[in-house]
């Protein structure tokens, strides 16, 4: 076993530090560029002994949780670092490519801390015993736990205090939320036996609105208790009480069924002119005021005619094609998820807009016809663009213009070589940090031909 002393040099895809002894390189969670540590090296592996010499970057967390918890694991570098990590992280994503005239500077968040809109906390019947309490003298606690998965670790959650990823009055709910379920004593679901009540816990916020809704997850339906903590909660100003009711043995939020305990059934969130239902599993993009940057740049730069018909694939609740529809003629929405049309066409009724329609479609298995159609909307998930439908669109006489809306610049800068092949090119491309204290990085690009 062997101790050496390294200067971190740069930061990793994942937000790592990222060092090199021997001309090896090694990663580690929590430190930065300009950081000296001390490791301790057995064999491949590498591990953190101490923090010999601050980098000039670091700043103080204001959450007590980031040492151990894996929900903003930038927290400690300045948010300019911050920037230039994730601008970094896009171009050597798109180093193939000659940006030069295209690039356009990394937007940055209006707000770096209760930005999200959404958070989803999950129990658990033991907690994660951070590495600090761990190290003390006598006897830990280890009692039931409401909060964030330490990193890397499905199995394993960090118990939060508090929560600086959302907004003070969605953190009052959080915890007074918290405080009424575990001292209920209500048995807490395993995956090692399958057993128990409560899951997750799933909060949203409509920021320009004052909606809160609250989802509690549990693996069985008790009206009686959900009818308390609906009251419980109805009290602190919560407008909708929602429980969704899963007995799938993996651990995920998504419902089989769901019922109403008090208020609505969805939130309202207002973008712009537009106002939007969002349901409780409907995806919405968590920080809305970024959202507004980002479709406001999606108007202004996006070369619109009147006369455009826009085909809008991966439409989710239609938000992009709402906000794009008084620019022009007509768009279709496209969306594999019958919940999600719904709500499209939902929200669409809701803003009298009248030249989108929305239909179910599986993108990945029907052959679209998109003759008559000038540009493309896309806004994937983290995979990427199905090949199925990039070829469809390339080969598509009409359509002159994509714009491409991603938050994986890795497949995002994949699929616009893919594009490239049938004659577009980049018109500009442009980050968004979606997610302050985070890896991850949204962003947005015009092709045309």
């Amino acid at each position: 076993m062997e101790r050496h002393l390294v200067k971190i040099q740069s930061l990793s895809e994942k937000g790592e530090g990222r060092g090199y002894i021997q001309g090896k390189p090694f990663t580690l969670r929590g430190v930065f560029p300009g950081d000296v540590v001390e490791v301790e090296k057995k064999k491949r592996r590498v591990r953190f002994v101490s923090l010999r010499e601050k980098s000039p970057e670091r700043v103080e967390p204001r959450c007590p949780h980031t040492e151990d918890c894996g929900g903003c694991t930038l927290q400690e570098l300045s948010y300019s670092a911050q920037l230039r990590f994730k601008e970094e992280k896009v171009l050597s994503c798109f180093s193939k490519l000659d940006l030069e005239k295209v690039w356009r500077p990394i937007v940055p968040s209006p707000e770096v801390f209760g930005y999200r809109n959404k958070m989803e906390f999950t129990f658990s019947r033991k907690r994660w015993i951070p590495r600090k309490e761990a190290k003390r003298e006598g006897e830990v606690e280890k009692g039931p736990a409401l909060g964030l998965h330490a990193p890397g670790r499905f199995d394993k959650v960090v118990d939060l205090k508090e929560c600086h990823l959302i907004s003070p009055r969605l953190q009052t709910v959080f915890q007074k939320a918290k405080s009424f379920l575990l001292s209920s004593r209500a048995s807490i679901y395993s995956t090692r036996d399958h057993e128990g009540f409560l899951r997750f816990l799933i909060l949203r916020e409509g920021k320009n609105t004052g909606d809160l809704l609250v989802n509690l997850v549990t693996r069985t339906r008790k009206k009686e208790f959900m009818a308390r903590f609906a009251d419980y909660l109805a009290s602190l100003g919560v407008t909708s009480v929602v429980n969704g009711v899963t007995s799938r043995l993996a651990q995920v939020s998504t419902a089989e069924s769901l019922f109403v305990d008090f208020g609505k059934e969805y939130l309202e969130e207002q973008l712009g002119e537009f106002r939007f239902f969002i349901s409780p599993y409907a995806f919405f993009q968590v920080n809305t005021k970024m959202a507004e940057k980002l479709f406001q740049t999606l108007v202004e730069w996006g070369d619109w005619k009147s006369t455009d018909r826009v085909v809008d694939c991966y439409a989710g609740s239609g938000t992009i094609s709402i906000y794009l529809s008084p620019l022009v003629k007509e768009v279709v929405g496209l969306e594999v998820l019958p919940e999600a049309v719904s709500d499209a066409r939902r929200n669409a009724e809701r803003n009298r807009v009248l030249n989108c329609q929305f239909r179910v479609c599986d993108l990945a298995k029907e052959e679209l016809n998109l003759f008559g159609f000038e540009a493309a909307v896309l806004d994937p998930p983290r995979a990427g663009v199905h090949p199925r439908l990039l070829r469809r669109i390339g080969k598509s006489r009409g359509i002159r213009r994509v714009l491409y809306v991603s938050c994986n610049p890795k497949t995002m800068a994949e699929d616009i070589w893919g594009f490239l092949a049938y004659d577009f090119q980049v018109h500009w491309l442009c980050p968004f940090d979606m997610f302050p204290h985070t890896p991850h990085v949204e962003c947005a690009a015009l092709l045309v031909r």
